[in-house]
């Protein structure tokens, strides 16, 4: 029987800031997932949103402003609790995704979430989530970090 790490945030810088990149990810990785409630995030005008997807896109829009949105598995699952998109003032995107993985898979399921995103920009983190203060912090620290 697999022993599994409870704790595991996976980062990864996407290439590019966008809804499509968000909701691919999203369905590859989290594809039985609950929707935001729309009080999630409101905008700076406190104007409220009629969908998740306006909501989100109103972050990716807005030249610095930031935003982190986490969804959750609708259901218990035995991989993936939840996956975050973090948007961040620059405009770049963090993924993270927070699961349980069996301690002989964590290396490659990084990999597998790296090749999907078409980025070597990430990191690993057991007990929270990584330090960056934006996306070129986070490139700056990451983006040479190995992958054994």
């Amino acid at each position: 029987m697999s022993e599994f790490n409870t704790d595991i945030v996976y980062h990864v810088l996407a290439p590019t800031c966008s809804l499509s990149v968000i909701y691919k990810t999203l369905d590859k990785f989290l594809p039985d997932r609950k929707s935001l409630n729309l009080d999630y995030a409101n905008s700076p005008d406190g104007r409220g949103f009629s969908s998740e997807k306006e909501m989100v896109s109103h972050f990716l829009d807005r030249k610095h402003l930031a935003q982190t949105f986490y969804w959750n598995a609708k259901v218990s699952n035995s991989e993936v609790l939840m996956v975050g998109m973090d948007i961040t003032t620059d405009k770049k995107l963090i993924v993270t995704i927070t699961g349980k993985t069996p301690k002989e898979e964590i290396e490659n399921y990084f990999r597998d979430l790296k090749s999907f995103l078409n980025s070597e920009v990430g990191t690993i983190s057991y007990y929270g989530l990584s330090d960056y203060s934006d996306g070129r912090d986070f490139e700056r620290r990451y983006e040479l970090e190995p992958c054994s």
